[in-house]
């Protein structure tokens, strides 16, 4: 976002001052020519993947010198840094679930280097701070990560990096007094915590300890997973996973609601794919069952009744469908499928009050349904308008879910889903000191080469002549299965403010509409 706001910043400078020719550094040059294989190919500007050569860095330090100067003189780039800091400054919301009989959410007061974690003990209720990540160090580079409270919402387990590191380390804080219990578990990389049933343990996956000269280089291999009890040293966990024969897998546990059944989704890299294993809990020494054994799709965990398993898996339907899987006999011939694959991307299911949230995304917006455990439809739930909602975790029990929505002209909101009428109210609101009913987002949809039709969303000042003579940023992003989907930003809104129309297109490569979608923007397509 920051290199968007300078593109923006530098954009809207050209916009009020007129550009001007400038004279550009001339970058240092070799005569590197390299043979593969007996075609040569020459590449005249190795040097700069030097980045501590003295050429290099005298290259670098020019071209800093260019861009401040041009800045530092063009009128108008004190008036759009004092709106852009105007923009930023607003109360903002983030993230919030309900777990036990306590409300966490996320804040920040406006311009708050990181999120502050809020509790309250009804929605209604008066937030107290739980974890403030601004205050772990002065300068600010110790970030807080990963979270994970207890089942009954007394524990919050908590990871923090320090100074940019991939290591997270996990601390236990109690919710009722704000202090930290004594434990800690370190040498985890973007792993999560899940509890046991008697929130008196919890599993986690972590990788060896390095040698204290290569803490920062060594490899992300080996990860295994274990089991921390309360009060002990990280020494004494024991462990219940692994897979050295695959020294690349990542291993993620994932304690299912009730507490017998543990499942690992492992991981060798292939986006959108994984295995799923198993151990019972409640056997005297629990062994590991393949559920499924080869990476032929990905399985997302919904929730277990019994011993059957529902799942979100993409196998067989590129845009996803819910299947049931009877523990004892996961075989696919015995697979129910319960929601039949649909023409929108199957984003999250989450089973609550006896139903199922079906969250889709539809042209790359989302959209969302209540169905039965049988997979017949309830209701539509109405979104708020074109945007991205990110739904919160529920127990099986609740009545109410709750989830995040937000758009390109509209900042992120919390709101909550009664699960009995089907109806969502704001809880927070996120309010800029700008008009947003002024601005206006809409979707159009251009053939590519091959006549598929691609969409794109438009962002702009309402009234504004579409005309092809606005100044426009067009951002698109077509790789790794990842989706461009609406979201707020106020270096955006600054553009639109100026008169800029913003554009979002979103290539095939992304998984906006599936898997296929992803697959078409692969290698030699």
């Amino acid at each position: 976002m920051k290199n968007i706001a300078l593109l923006i910043a530098v954009a809207g400078v050209a916009i009020l001052s007129g550009q001007t020719r400038m004279k550009y550094p001339e970058a240092p040059v070799t005569n590197q020519v390299d043979d593969y294989h007996g075609t040569k190919i020459t590449d005249r500007y190795r040097e700069l993947e030097n980045a501590d050569s003295a050429a290099t860095r005298k290259w670098v330090e020019q071209e800093n010198v260019l861009t401040t100067g041009y800045l530092a003189a063009a009128s108008g780039r004190e008036k759009i840094k004092r709106e852009l800091t105007g923009l930023w400054d607003y109360e903002k919301f983030d993230r919030l679930s309900k777990v036990g009989g306590h409300y966490f959410y996320f804040h920040n007061t406006g311009l708050q280097n990181q999120f502050v974690l809020n509790v309250m003990d009804s929605l209604n209720g008066t937030p107290r701070v739980l974890i403030d990540p601004n205050t772990y160090r002065k300068d600010g580079t110790a970030a807080l990560g990963a979270t994970a409270p207890s089942w009954d919402g007394a524990l919050y387990a908590y990871s923090v990096a320090q100074a940019g590191s991939d290591w997270g380390e996990w601390h236990v804080r109690e919710v009722a007094t704000g202090r930290d219990l004594a434990d800690a578990i370190r040498w985890t990389k973007g792993g999560r915590v899940t509890w046991t049933a008697d929130n008196k343990a919890f599993y986690y996956s972590r990788y060896p300890e390095p040698a204290a000269s290569e803490l920062l280089t060594a490899a992300a291999l080996n990860e295994k997973v274990y089991l921390h009890r309360l009060g002990t040293g990280q020494a004494a966990d024991r462990l219940v996973y692994e897979r050295p024969e695959h020294e690349n897998w990542s291993l993620n546990p994932v304690v299912m609601e009730g507490g017998r059944y543990l499942l690992f989704a492992i991981y060798s890299g292939v986006p959108g794919k994984n295995r799923l294993a198993f151990q019972d809990l409640r056997e005297a020494k629990p062994k590991t069952v393949d559920l499924i054994a080869e990476e032929t799709g990905g399985y997302d965990p919904i929730a277990i009744i019994g011993k059957t398993l529902y799942l979100n898996t993409n196998e067989g339907a590129p845009r996803g469908r819910v299947v049931a899987m009877d523990l004892e006999h996961p075989e696919r011939a015995r697979w129910k499928e319960v929601v039949a694959e649909q023409a929108e991307t199957l984003e999250d299911v989450t089973m609550a009050d006896g139903k199922l949230l079906l969250v889709y995304m539809k042209d790359a917006h989302t959209t969302a349904k209540l169905a039965t455990l049988e997979g017949k439809a309830v209701s539509e739930v109405a979104m708020p308008g074109l945007g991205t909602a990110q739904f919160s975790g529920a127990h099986l029990n609740d009545k109410e879910v709750f989830y995040t929505f937000a758009g390109f002209t509209m900042p992120t909101a919390l709101y909550r889903l009664d699960l009995t009428t089907g109806k969502s109210s704001v809880v927070k609101q996120s309010k800029v000191a700008l008009d947003l009913s002024t601005f206006e987002t809409t979707q159009v949809f251009y053939p590519s080469k091959d006549g598929t039709k691609v969409p794109m969303f438009l962002s702009y000042r309402k009234g504004i002549k579409r005309d092809g003579m606005n100044p426009t940023l067009l951002y698109a992003y077509g790789g790794f299965a990842i989706s461009e989907t609406p979201h707020f930003a106020p270096a955006v809104l600054e553009w639109m403010r100026m008169g800029g129309v913003y554009a979002v297109a979103n290539l095939r490569g992304g998984s906006e509409y599936g898997e296929a979608w992803h697959q078409a923007g692969m290698r030699a397509k």
